[in-house]
């Protein structure tokens, strides 16, 4: 057939290889063009096709040219690129969508298509430029330049396969290749292999190659059944796995023409190693053929095509694997002699082999795989059936052979992931029959077993079992999860801590050690008050320490420090008060030192763990710290962590200081002693018009201040308050002025006292301090008036006049019955405020002195 251009330009990326990247030459539209052959170009490349010229008498040879024309999409006049095509073989097409190819001067050359009908249109073009070339035959419709059909169909659009044969394959090839390019002729290949037995016609091909010994037909056949896998048809799959197919299947796979000095061994091994037992035996030959099935296509997926297969394929084969699965698990939960067959190997009247045994333990180990993959509904019920005919019957024998142990637990493991709560039934039943537990088999097993595998299986496993919220809907309440602790905790704990007291060498025993102390880690987080009592009444925490100091093993170390740093951020008094009284900081610090300054994880562990006391402020912790290991924090020079800590506690320790040496100054203002108020707390008489408030000589107790408590339970309180008021007196005597925050009896009484009191704690004036004594009230000194708000001078005690709460005249209000001293008409205003210590600080104005002395105060007593 004739050459001729494609008609409708393709619109294409052009890309150039420049070094080890891809560079943008940029965006146009892709043609293919035939025309006359230029001088230029070289008949040697095999770039031109003869052509028989027109006439009946003419019998010149007109030499044509085909290339690959991209015109610029921003402008026409721009040409992207122009290419020559040549016979030899080196374009490729990628993805559906890429063309690639190397120029004769050795520039790699991409072309990336819009739309995948462009790319096998000019990909059509090319190779048939190329066929004639080549002087061969390019069949009718098999160029999509007129805008018919693709490669290979007739002109109904139906798909035309030749007659498989050796000399045919590389034609079989390049038909079923271009095939993909299309779902249109996707579908037509898919038909033409399933309704004409194509596939089985092909693998009588490959015993022909074989005997033949021809490995190129070999890697044909091994390209065209590729393709026909990328088809992604469900039937396809089909005939592929029928008993007839698929050994000649997997010997046509076993010729991979990308790796052409090497070949698989694919048939072997599913003749000699591959083994179908039937423990008990299947009467359903459909469950049969599914279960070879599914082992075939897993084969295949995960052997052989692992790295043909896309996202589409891939998920087809797994819908595939999944639906089998279903079909035959349900199979054998609901046969009524299956399962009740199966179990009955493990009865103690039994007389099975030990071999059928753990081809049983085997069997369910693989349901349990399989199970993984099922809906929740019906794994439960799997799991639920399993148990009923005697599931942990099964697991107790397992876990007691050798051989059958590592199978037995993968399914216990997955046993109790599924649901934690059947294996704790099963436990709290065998506990109450007085019978070996499944829980203490698993601890002797932890401790025992020299298999690594095992035992971090077993580590898992109770892990999940001890775990009061796992499972399905758990709660922390049940009482089921709390009889399982309690029995866990008084009988199996210190079982399985007897492991940190041993002191092996090899590995499994440094294994042991770094599982049972993650275990403790996730014991304190789950189990708070039990873990607590079990780890302060067995010093579990100094075993620690001292593997941390006797092991070498770093993994070891890193899982003591895991421990301690989970007993620091429950941020509890008794794990820190435990801590320190028995020196446990002491191997954290002197690993610390240990590093030498070096950058590895144990440093930076160790490091992050001090990071956590101060960040938390954790302050026994981090006083014993800096105390007892000073100099050795402060020479780690590498990190800043050990001095910041130290300095935090330098800074917290001068506060105090400066706390306590200001503990008895009062504020700079006026300031005494009522006659006969003692160290007693007082009332204040309030003033309506002026809202100051005048201390009272009649003192209520102690006790009615602080809510009933008892003069003995004060009796701290009121030394400390006669302290603060000598201090205060002795400084009226001196004249200074002291100022201070307000005592720890004053925070109580406004405790006490409600939000009243707090206001006035929060608006507290400056006074001077007064001294007297006796029952007989000193001059007060002249100073200047302070001013005070409605809050300052409203309450002291929460107490108010009962002649304001009644709304009478402010004169009643503000008398006063034992002002002594006579009024100063020239005296500046004060007002009178008693503290618990008995000091007197405050302002009152001028005029209502002097009503105090004629007046009686009209009030009640608390």
């Amino acid at each position: 057939m004739e050459l001729v251009s494609t008609s409708q330009p393709r619109r294409v990326k052009v890309y150039e290889m420049r070094g080890e990247a891809w560079s943008d030459r940029g965006t146009g539209f892709c043609m293919g063009l035939v025309r006359p052959a230029s001088a230029s170009s070289d008949a040697e490349s095999g770039g031109q096709i003869a052509v028989a010229g027109s006439g009946s008498d003419d019998e010149s040879v007109i030499l044509q040219e085909a290339t690959l024309l991209v015109k610029s999409e921003e402008n026409r006049d721009v040409t992207l690129l122009e290419s020559s095509i040549i016979k030899d073989d080196l374009y490729q097409v990628q993805q559906n969508t890429l063309i690639v190819w190397q120029e004769l001067d050795g520039t790699d050359v991409a072309l990336s298509f819009q739309e995948e009908e462009g790319c096998y249109e000019i990909w059509n073009f090319l190779r048939h430029a190329q066929k004639l070339m080549n002087n061969e035959r390019w069949d009718d419709g098999a160029s999509d330049s007129d805008g018919g059909v693709g490669a290979g169909l007739d002109g109904s659009g139906e798909l035309c396969l030749p007659e498989p044969a050796i000399d045919k394959l590389a034609e079989i090839e390049e038909i079923v290749q271009s095939a993909l390019g299309s779902v249109a002729r996707r579908e037509a290949l898919a038909k033409v292999v399933l309704h004409e037995g194509y596939l089985g016609k092909l693998v009588g091909l490959h015993s022909q190659a074989e005997a033949l010994k021809s490995i190129a037909d070999l890697h044909r056949l091994c390209n065209v059944l590729k393709s026909l896998v990328l088809l992604n048809d469900a039937a396809i799959f089909d005939c592929i796995l029928m008993d007839e197919h698929f050994m000649g299947v997997v010997g046509i796979f076993e010729y991979d023409p990308e790796f052409p000095r090497h070949r698989a061994d694919h048939r072997r091994i599913l003749r000699d190693k591959a083994d179908f037992k039937q423990v008990v035996q299947v009467h359903d030959q459909d469950i049969v053929r599914k279960i070879h099935q599914t082992f075939r296509l897993q084969y295949l997926k995960d052997v052989i095509l692992a790295r043909l297969l896309d996202d589409p394929t891939f998920s087809i084969l797994n819908t595939l694997i999944f639906f089998n699965q279903v079909d035959i698990v349900q199979h054998f939960q609901h046969d009524e002699t299956f399962l009740p067959e199966l179990f009955e190997l493990f009865a103690e009247d039994s007389t099975a082999s030990e071999s059928s045994r753990r081809d049983a333990v085997v069997f369910v180990q693989q349901a349990c795989g399989v199970a993984k993959t099922l809906q929740p509904p019906a794994r439960q019920s799997l799991y639920a059936t399993l148990i009923q005919h005697g599931l942990f019957a099964m697991l107790s024998w397992a876990l007691t052979t050798e051989r059958s142990r590592l199978a037995g637990a993968d399914v216990l493991v997955c046993t109790i992931e599924h649901d934690p709560r059947l294996a704790r039934q099963h436990i709290l039943q065998q506990d109450s029959r007085s019978e070996t537990t499944l829980l203490e088999l698993l601890i002797d097993m932890l401790l025992n077993e020299r298999d690594l595998g095992v035992k971090s299986q077993m580590t898992e496993a109770l892990r999940c079992v001890v775990d009061p919220l796992a499972g399905q809907q758990t709660r922390l309440d049940e009482p089921e999860a709390e009889r399982f602790l309690e029995l866990f905790y008084t009988k199996n704990m210190t079982r399985l801590m007897r492991g940190l007291e041993e002191d092996g060498v090899d590995a499994a025993d440094a294994d042991t050690l770094a599982h049972l102390l993650d275990l403790l880690a996730f014991f304190l987080r789950a189990h708070t008050f039990r873990c607590k009592f079990f780890v302060l009444s067995h010093n579990v925490s100094m075993m620690v320490a001292r593997l941390m100091q006797r092991r070498r093993e770093k993994h070891i170390k890193l899982a003591a420090l895991r421990y301690f740093r989970v007993c620091l951020a429950i941020n509890d008094e008794y794990y820190d008060r435990n801590i320190v009284k028995n020196h446990l900081l002491k191997p954290l610090v002197e690993l610390l030192c240990d590093s030498d300054g070096k950058d590895n994880l144990l440093a930076s562990a160790v490091l992050e763990l001090f990071d956590l006391i101060r960040r938390e402020k954790l302050g026994r912790v981090a006083n014993a710290l800096v105390e007892t290991h000073r100099d050795q924090l402060l020479s780690v020079v590498h990190s800043d962590v050990p001095r910041n800590i130290v300095v935090a506690h330098d800074a917290a320790a001068a506060a105090a200081a400066i706390n306590a040496s200001t503990a008895v100054t009062t504020p700079t203002t006026t300031a005494g002693v009522l006659p006969g108020t003692g160290t007693g707390a007082v009332t204040t008489i309030h003033s309506p018009s002026t809202n100051t408030g005048v201390a009272s000589p009649r003192t209520p107790t102690m006790e009615s201040v602080l809510g009933g408590r008892s003069p003995s339970s004060t009796s701290h309180a009121g030394a400390a308050a006669a302290a603060a008021a000598a201090a205060a007196a002795g400084a009226f005597a001196s004249g200074v002025r002291l100022a201070s925050p307000p005592s720890d009896e004053e925070k109580e009484l406004d405790e006490n006292n409600g939000d009243h009191a707090k206001a006035l704690g929060k608006k507290r004036k400056s006074t001077e301090a007064l001294g007297g004594t006796g029952g007989e009230r000193p001059a007060a000194k002249r100073t200047a008036p302070v001013s005070a708000s409605t809050n300052d001078a409203d309450v002291l005690l929460g107490t108010e006049l009962k002649a304001k709460r009644r709304g009478s005249s402010s004169s009643n209000a503000n008398a006063s019955p034992t002002s002594s001293a006579p009024a100063d008409e020239n005296a500046p205003p004060v007002s009178f405020t008693t503290s618990v210590d008995g000091v007197v600080a405050g302002t009152a104005p001028r005029d209502e002195r002097e009503r105090r002395t004629s007046k009686p105060s009209r009030r009640t007593s608390r």
